[in-house]
C-alpha cells in the first residue's frame, strides 16, 4: 500500500527521488564498438545492462516506465486472464457460500438462528455486501485493464499497473473486513479451532493465486502478497482473538476441542497424553497457516524470477534495436560516401541520374544499401550515353621531360611528385565553376569549360547521322541529349586563366629530379559529346 499511494499521489516526485542514471543503449553501444576499436572491450562483451534499485527497477525511471509500458502491452492478456479468474474464484466462492448459507438459514426456526449467528434475524446486507464488493472490485478492474490496454497510448498503460494495485488492495480490505466477523460464524459451524482456518483457505485467499500468471512487476507482486498475507494471516485473526483458545489453559482447550469432536476423549487421560494431543492439534493449524505462508511467499519469489528474466529481453529488444539503427546509420553514412564519390568522379547531373537508378534498381531488386554502383546492374547506359555540348573548350598539360625523370628516378618518387602537382592543379579547378577536370593520364591532365550538363529543350540529336552514327549496336547510345551552350568567350578565357596559373604552380614544384618542373598547355574550342564509358571502372569521357 505505501508503494500504490506514493505511485497514486506522489509519483513523478518518486520517480525523481529514484532517477539515479540517464542510460542511451545507442550511445553506450558507440562506445562498445570505439573501446572494441581500440582493444579495450573485446568483441564478445557487450554488456549494456542499466543499473537497477533492489526490486524497484531501473535506476534511470525514463527506461523503468518504458519498460513497464512495453511489459503491459505483451501481458495484457495475463492481466485479464487473472482479474477474469479472481472474479470466477470470489463468485465460486465467498458469494456463492452467502448465497447458500442464507438460503439454509432462512429454513432454521427463528428461535434458534440467535444460537448460530447471535441474531434472530438475518443480516443480510452484511453478509451479501462484502462478496458482492469483492467480486465488483474485480469485475470493474477487467473492464478499466480492457479499456486501458484497446485504447493502446502507451503514457497510460501505466494505470494498468495502479489498476491491478487497487484491485487486489480493495480485495484485502474489503475480505479483512469480512473475516473479522463471518470467521467467528465458522467456528460455530466447523469449530473454533479451525473454522475460519478453513474459510482462510479455501475462501479468502484463492484469488492471490492468479498473481502466480500476471507476470506483474516485482515491487508489484511484494507489495500485493506481503499486503494480503499480514492483513489476513497476522492482524485479523489476532485482533479478533482467532487465536485465543489456544493461549488459554491447556485443560480448557483440550476440553473445547473434546466437545466438538468426540474422538479426542482420550486426550485427557493423563497430562502427557493431553501434551501430545495439543501439539498434534496445533501443528495441523501451524502447518495451515505454514502452507499459506508458503504460497505467498513462493507467489513473491517466482514473481521475481519472471520480473528478472522480462527485464533481460527488454534490455535485449532494446539493443536489438540500437543495433538496428546504428546499422542503419552505417548504411546512410556507407551510402552518402558512395555517392560523394559518385559526384566526385562524374558532372553532377551524370551522378545525380546515377544515384537515382541505383536506387530505384534497389527497390525493384531488393538489393542492400551496400551494392555497387555496377554500369551492367542499373541499365542507366543503355537509356542515355551521350550528351552534344557545343564550344565548349578543352584544355591538355604535360610535363616537359617526364618520360626521362621517370626513367631516372624511383616510381614512389615520381607518384609522390605527380600528387602534389595535380593537387595544386585542382585546387586552381575549384576556384572557377566553369571548369571541369576530365582525366588524367600519365603526366597529362585534360580539363573543359564550358561544359553545361542542362538539357535544350525541343534538341535531339539522336537523329543526326553525322553525330548518332550509321547503327546503334548492343551498348551504344540510343539516344543523345543535345546540352545547354555557354558563353564560348567566357569559357575560353577561364581556360586560358587556368593554363596560365597552372604554368606558374607548376615552377614552384621541383621534379625527383632536382629539375624545375616544366608544362606545355594546349587548348582548344568546338563541339564534343560527352558520357560515360564502360561498365566496369566506368570513365566519363570527352570526344569531338
Amino acid at each position: 500500500m505505501v508503494l500504490f499511494g506514493l505511485g497514486l499521489l506522489w509519483g513523478k516526485r518518486f520517480r525523481e527521488v529514484l532517477h539515479k542514471q540517464k542510460f542511451d543503449f545507442d550511445t553506450e553501444l558507440d562506445k562498445e564498438v570505439e573501446g572494441h576499436k581500440d582493444g579495450k572491450t573485446s568483441a564478445k562483451s557487450i554488456p549494456l545492462r542499466p543499473e537497477q534499485h533492489f526490486l524497484l527497477g531501473f535506476k534511470d525511471r525514463h527506461l523503468e516506465r518504458e519498460y513497464r509500458e512495453w511489459l503491459y502491452r505483451c501481458i495484457s492478456r495475463r492481466l485479464f486472464a487473472g482479474l477474469a479468474l479472481s472474479s470466477v474464484l470470489v463468485l465460486l466462492g465467498s458469494l456463492l457460500d452467502t448465497i447458500t448459507t442464507t438460503a439454509l438459514f432462512q429454513r432454521i426456526p427463528r428461535e434458534f438462528r440467535y444460537s448460530l449467528t447471535g441474531e434472530t434475524e438475518l443480516p443480510y446486507f452484511r453478509w451479501f455486501i462484502t462478496p458482492c464488493l469483492a467480486l465488483l472490485t474485480f469485475v470493474v478492474a477487467m473492464a478499466l485493464t480492457i479499456a486501458i490496454v484497446c485504447k493502446g497510448e502507451g503514457s497510460k498503460l501505466e494505470i494498468v499497473e495502479l489498476v491491478c494495485e487497487a484491485a487486489f488492495l480493495l480485495y484485502a480490505i474489503i475480505m479483512g473486513y469480512d473475516f473479522s466477523w463471518s470467521g467467528e460464524i465458522w467456528s460455530s459451524t466447523y469449530g473454533k479451532f479451525s473454522g475460519w482456518v478453513m474459510m482462510l483457505c479455501f475462501y479468502v485467499l484463492p484469488p492471490f493465486l492468479s498473481l502466480y500468471f500476471m507476470n506483474l512487476p516485482s515491487d508489484v507482486t511484494l507489495e500485493l502478497a506481503l499486503t494480503g498475507s499480514v492483513v489476513l494471516l497476522i492482524i485479523v485473526p489476532i485482533c479478533q482473538g482467532y487465536w485465543d483458545p489456544l493461549r488459554s489453559g491447556l485443560s480448557n482447550a483440550m476440553e473445547d476441542i473434546i466437545s466438538e469432536n468426540a474422538d479426542f476423549e482420550g486426550c485427557l487421560q493423563s497430562p502427557s497424553v493431553a501434551v501430545a494431543c495439543k501439539w498434534l492439534f496445533l501443528s495441523k493449524i501451524i502447518f495451515a497457516f505454514v502452507i499459506m505462508a508458503t504460497i505467498f511467499a513462493s507467489i513473491i519469489v517466482v514473481n521475481f524470477f519472471i520480473d528478472e528474466s522480462n527485464r533481460k529481453a527488454f534490455i535485449n529488444k532494446k539493443i536489438v534495436t540500437a543495433l538496428q539503427r546504428q546499422r542503419e546509420r552505417q548504411l546512410l553514412q556507407q551510402k552518402s560516401d558512395q555517392e560523394a564519390l559518385i559526384h566526385s568522379i562524374f558532372p553532377s547531373a551524370i551522378a545525380r541520374d546515377l544515384v537515382n537508378e541505383q536506387e530505384m534498381n534497389l527497390l525493384t531488386r531488393t538489393r542492400t544499401l551496400m551494392g555497387t554502383f555496377s554500369c551492367s546492374s542499373i541499365g542507366f547506359f543503355g537509356r542515355v550515353v551521350a550528351r552534344h555540348h557545343r564550344q565548349v573548350t578543352v584544355l591538355f598539360t604535360d610535363i616537359c621531360g617526364f618520360t626521362a625523370m621517370s626513367q631516372a628516378c624511383p616510381p614512389q618518387e615520381v607518384m609522390s611528385f605527380l600528387h602534389r602537382l595535380f593537387i595544386a592543379f585542382d585546387d586552381l579547378i575549384d576556384e572557377d565553376e566553369q571548369l571541369w577536370k576530365v582525366e588524367t593520364i600519365g603526366d597529362a591532365l585534360m580539363l573543359a569549360a564550358g561544359l553545361d550538363m542542362d538539357a535544350e529543350s525541343g534538341h535531339d540529336y539522336s537523329s543526326d547521322e553525322s553525330i548518332r552514327g550509321p547503327a546503334t549496336r548492343k551498348g551504344t547510345a540510343k539516344s543523345i541529349i543535345s546540352c545547354k551552350m555557354t558563353d564560348e568567350v567566357s569559357s575560353a578565357a577561364a581556360a586560358v586563366s587556368f593554363g596560365e596559373a597552372a604554368v606558374r604552380v607548376a615552377r614552384e614544384i621541383t621534379m625527383p629530379n632536382g629539375e624545375e618542373c616544366r608544362i606545355r598547355v594546349g587548348a582548344h574550342t568546338g563541339d564534343v559529346c560527352s558520357g560515360v564509358v564502360g561498365t566496369r571502372v566506368p570513365r566519363y569521357c570527352l570526344f569531338g
